[in-house]
């Protein structure tokens, strides 16, 4: 083969290469890039649960406490009658009244 040649098939093969370095150097740029955009995506979602499962935390809280006052308005009601009871009619009806509340309760 003259020597012309042989230089030309080996500067083809060192653009070849040099190439193929150039190719492997994108595609990890390329995969490097979309692991950060995962990462993103990721923590963006990580963050918006946190967010809802704070939101909901509130919200449970806050039912709880509605719930908690309605119960203790519904105790105080139910502490006056029997007081009301007592004052009027005696300790036995209201003992009565009491016991009847309770077994209701028991119920359901």
């Amino acid at each position: 083969m003259p020597e012309n040649t042989l230089k030309k098939i080996e500067k083809m093969e060192e653009k070849a290469q040099q190439k193929l370095e150039e190719a492997k150097r994108e595609k990890n740029e390329i995969i490097q890039e979309a692991q950060r955009g995962v990462d993103k995506i990721i923590a963006m979602a990580e963050e918006e649960a946190k967010k809802e499962g704070e939101r909901l935390k509130e919200e449970q809280i806050k039912l709880a406490e509605e719930e908690s006052k309605k119960i203790k308005e519904e105790f105080k009601e139910e502490q006056n009658k029997i007081e009301e009871i007592v004052e009027k009619k005696g300790m036995s009806l209201a003992i009565k009244f009491i016991l009847e509340k309770a077994r209701k309760a028991w119920r359901g």
